[in-house]
């Protein structure tokens, strides 16, 4: 199988399904891809553009996830029945997608592997991959951000969990530090961690986090964490038709009138107010003649 590069510029989400038998999937260049295995095992082999001899295969199992770069030709053998998702990433999304996360060198942008990869990251991924599909097939230009935010926790994700445990020891650096704090603020941040909470589970002490995540962003780890506990009450308020009581409560807050307070003193609105201009329908444009001046 063969996917066309009619639509390199589409940012897609393609299902793995094989059958009863193995099958083999050629990725061409121009875009780049995720590969999440959920179940079975794959084979990987790389063509370069010059038509040399593939470096040697790659066997991985599952739960695996796969970063190509965009640069060569990807062959996928797949046993037979494998399930997983593949998300195809053109440059300019990708690049994009690299702002939201600044922290992440592109000149580190190679091919990267996990395979039986922890459970708990497995399901992060498969997590925030299904999501990303949601928004795409939603296809609204509002959700751009939040599409360029997935794809960028996707590729910290992939690429804090491939690098080799001796490397990720010697790279203390504040870019690995301000990678991890970001993955792990969207996991947590409904259980309202402490920075110290961030700090302990990275490895260093409160006030490198602190230090490092200011000098990468400008911003205290603390507004970061509030920022995104924000951006998804204001999703919620929106989006669902979840009482704000509800919504409190799913965003980690043991007192609605708590939230109220947080959400009023980030937004100078209560989440009620919010809700009711967000939803408010434009007005209408005055058209008929006895509406000129």
């Amino acid at each position: 199988m063969v996917i066309s590069t009619i639509q390199s510029e589409r940012l897609e989400v393609w299902p793995i399904r094989s059958s009863l038998s193995e099958e083999d999937m050629t990725l061409p260049s121009g875009r780049a891809y995720v590969i999440i295995l959920k179940s079975g095992r794959m084979e990987l082999r790389s063509v370069d553009h010059s038509g040399d001899a593939p470096p040697p295969a790659e066997s991985l199992a599952s739960p695996s996830a796969v970063l190509l770069p965009r640069h060569g030709r990807h062959c996928l053998s797949l046993s037979a029945g494998a399930r997983g998702t593949i998300v195809a990433i053109p440059m300019t999304v990708l690049l994009d997608a690299l702002t939201a996360c600044r922290h992440l060198d592109l000149t580190e942008f190679v091919r990267l592997s996990i395979s039986e990869m922890r459970a708990e990251t497995a399901h992060f991924l498969a997590s925030l991959v299904s999501q990303l599909d949601e928004m795409i097939s939603a296809n609204e230009a509002r959700k751009s951000d939040s599409i360029r935010l997935a794809i960028a926790l996707v590729l910290v994700e992939v690429h804090r969990h491939a690098m080799p445990p001796d490397q990720l020891l010697r790279q203390s650096a504040p870019r690995t530090i301000v990678n991890r704090f970001h993955a792990l603020v969207q996991r947590h941040f409904r259980e309202h961690w402490s920075v110290q909470d961030y700090a302990k589970d990275i490895g260093v002490s409160r006030d490198r986090l602190n230090t490092a995540v200011r000098r990468a962003s400008g911003q205290s780890p603390l507004q970061i964490i509030h920022a995104a506990t924000l951006e998804e009450a204001k999703r919620l308020l929106a989006g669902s038709g979840m009482q704000t009581t509800e919504i409190a409560f799913a965003l980690g807050f043991s007192d609605a009138s708590y939230f109220s307070r947080f959400f009023r003193r980030m937004t100078g609105h209560t989440p009620a107010k919010f809700r009711q201009d967000v939803n408010r329908p434009p007005p209408e444009r005055q058209t008929s003649f006895a509406a000129w001046p």
